[in-house]
């Protein structure tokens, strides 16, 4: 058993979910559910941003870096769960420019989505923490959960969310030929009793800098509880967050 920190944070969304696929024009479409590296980037800021630390780019090597990167080395596994399915809608835009005493139009859209109403929506963002790279750096628990209650979006600047609670505790990877999950997991080699969404997305373990080229991944984000059995001869690692089954890599 690998001993590891976790880390939950719950959070309501406003209404809107704006994440859009990249990389595309300005009528590129949105997720319907956010990748694993817009969890990375929903806490990477303020988690930055308590150090001071305001750059969003920084160079290695003569080559561009996401900051992302200075918070992924301490974490192992990233997942959500979301209480609905929201809706996706393109809101068609006409777009005025005077060009050389011309006037010129264009259409364009920009997909968002979203939960229309109120019916108790929230999502739980899960972190699982790579204990020894926390135990040897200069940051405690308790720091990674002082900047989760600083997340105030997830995705474009239109996706405000509010935290509502944030739990650490420490729990340890388990293998299991089957589980129960509501989280987010990968969809390869998995055999999945449930309704759910399969959405491709960039692997967040790679180099996120540059989405034109990044590897896709399959994920699962289940409607709710599915059962998930391995395909091969590798059985799932799990770990248990606050009671409930998480299924990592």
């Amino acid at each position: 058993m690998i001993k590891v920190h976790y880390l939950r944070v719950t959070a309501i969304p406003t209404g809107i979910l704006a994440i859009r696929s990249q990389p595309q024009s300005k009528m590129r479409l949105s997720f319907l559910f956010p990748p694993f590296t817009t969890l990375l980037g929903a806490l990477a800021y303020p988690f930055l941003h308590v150090q001071g630390d305001r750059a969003e780019v920084m160079m290695e090597q003569r080559e561009t870096k996401s900051a992302m990167n200075k918070l992924k080395k301490f974490i192992q596994w990233i997942t959500i769960r979301i209480s609905e399915i929201p809706r996706i809608h393109g809101s068609i835009l006409k777009i005025h420019q005077i060009y050389r005493g011309k006037l010129l139009a264009a259409v364009t859209s920009f997909p968002f989505s979203l939960y229309y109403g109120y019916n108790g929506y929230d999502m739980d963002l899960v972190y699982i923490l790579d204990e020894e790279q926390v135990e040897s750096s200069s940051f405690s628990l308790y720091y990674f959960s002082r900047a989760a209650w600083g997340i105030t979006r997830i995705g474009s600047r239109e996706s405000v969310v509010s935290v509502e609670q944030v739990k650490t505790g420490n729990t340890k990877i388990t293998e299991s030929v089957s589980t129960k999950t509501r989280y987010a997991f990968l969809y390869d080699n998995r055999n999945v009793e449930g309704s759910g969404t399969i959405q491709s997305i960039v692997d967040w373990r790679e180099d996120p800098s540059d989405y034109s080229i990044a590897p896709r991944v399959l994920v699962f984000y289940p409607k709710e509880e599915v059962t998930v059995k391995s395909e091969d001869q590798f059985p799932l690692n799990v770990v248990t967050v606050e009671g409930e089954e998480v299924i990592i890599g």
